[in-house]
């Protein structure tokens, strides 16, 4: 049976815009609103199908690991919550050490920018990617459905035999993602 995987691009929330580009857009309330909306309109296709949640950062199987998205990111928190409710699991999603790695590379990179350090967080990003797309090739069984929140800018190659939706305003995604290469 086929195996799907529903992708989700992370809303960025007004933190992370300060902290990369610092400032937040005039219309970032309007845009967010635009954006959940939509996700929550096209998510009613799954409703009840949904048995794996997989969200970027996320090291633990738990709802306290939970606690970390709630005090950053309440409306994807919020919509976990719910697909918890509806039966859904919080699945492990990265390898804490690698997240660690990264984060790390990227603050050296900020404090002191050169190529040698960009390179080094890139291939990070990308042993990164691979652990995602291999765990969640290992956990999402035949026939069911999982969900992912995850940054727009991660590029995962995920298993063929994995049929991936993706859900997101495009042309409002495409404008923040391009906001935010831009200055990180």
């Amino acid at each position: 049976m086929v195996r799907t995987l529903v992708i989700i691009p992370r809303m960025y929330t007004k933190s992370e815009f300060k902290e990369a580009v610092a400032y937040v857009p005039e219309d970032y309330g309007a845009k967010s609103d635009e954006f959940w909306s939509y996700v929550t309109e096209k998510l009613r296709l799954f409703r009840g199908r949904i048995r794996k949640v997989f969200r970027e950062s996320l090291s633990k199987e738990s709802k306290e690991a939970l606690q970390t998205v709630s005090a950053d990111d309440e409306r994807s928190y919020t919509l976990i919550i719910h697909l918890l409710e509806e039966g859904a699991e919080v699945k492990q999603t990265e390898d804490p050490i690698l997240v660690a790695e990264s984060e790390s590379w990227l603050k050296m990179i900020k404090s002191s920018p050169n190529d040698t350090l960009l390179e080094f967080y890139e291939q990070s990003l990308a042993e990164r990617n691979r652990y995602v797309a291999n765990h969640i090739a290992q956990s999402l069984g035949d026939g069911e459905v999982g969900l992912l929140l995850i940054d727009s800018r991660h590029e995962l190659e995920l298993r063929q035999d994995i049929q991936v939706i993706k859900v997101a305003p495009s042309n409002q995604q495409i404008i923040w993602s391009q906001q935010l290469s831009r200055q990180g």
